[in-house]
């Protein structure tokens, strides 16, 4: 067999079982691979002997590509049915450790934060506090 013989067969082989685009896309790609080969030495009996045949390749690339989703839309498809797995889902499936590691990490981002915060607005805050301090404590002696 040669390396046209092989393509025609692999086509053959694909056709009906995928989408004509998806055909052409694995012909190609094939036809790329033994041409490269044959580029970098090999000659194409030995690239035709190491794909092995294709009706073989077909059949693993139909049975790969049929449970795979096709497009973007029948993913969110999938995912507004509710067949893709909620965060609280894939959280719960975690290991412990990683668990208790991913909320030590939470509870130090936020502590963290308002600490930051803190420390920005007490430059500002702290003499407000004791003007309004100095204030009230003037204000209750006056009177």
């Amino acid at each position: 067999m040669d390396k046209t013989e092989f393509l025609e067969q692999l086509r053959q082989s694909l056709s009906g079982r995928i989408e004509a685009y998806k055909v052409t896309e694995n012909v190609r790609y094939y036809e790329d691979y033994i041409n490269t080969q044959i580029r970098m030495g090999k000659t194409e009996e030995e690239v035709l002997g190491e794909l092995g045949s294709p009706r073989l390749i077909a059949r693993t690339i139909a049975d790969t590509q049929q449970d795979a989703p096709e497009t973007y839309q029948e993913v969110e498809s999938d995912y507004r049915q509710g067949n893709a797995q909620n965060f609280v889902g894939k959280f719960a499936k975690l290991p412990h450790w990683l668990k208790i590691t991913i909320v030590i990490l939470i509870v130090s981002f936020i502590l963290w934060l308002i600490f930051s915060v803190f420390a920005f607005l007490a430059p500002i805050l702290l003499p407000l506090l004791v003007v309004a301090l100095l204030f009230k404590f003037f204000k209750d002696w006056l009177h």
